[in-house]
């Protein structure tokens, strides 16, 4: 993936837990990974005003990255668990 990408966990999340978010990390070159303390899943939901200072922090420098890629940008998916390759 060459978009810019930013990650951020609760850190109590059971389904996504930070281990997990870690390892998507690393397997993503310069992105960005937030873990919140004391927060689980929901964390907009849990503490909206946490999470917005990084999303906020991210988003100016995520938009002057140039995104390079081979295919064009298809929204086919919604939802990880749909989501096949061809």
């Amino acid at each position: 993936m060459k978009a810019p990408a930013q990650i951020i966990s609760g850190e109590l999340d059971g389904g996504c837990n930070p281990r997990l978010n870690r390892a998507i990390h690393a397997a993503l070159p310069g992105s960005d990974l937030v873990i919140l303390d004391g927060l689980k899943h929901a964390i907009l939901i849990e503490a909206t005003d946490r999470v917005l200072p990084d999303v906020r922090r991210f988003l100016p420098g995520a938009s002057r990255r140039r995104i390079r890629s081979s295919q064009p940008f298809s929204p086919r998916c919604t939802a990880a668990a749909s989501c096949r390759r061809a």
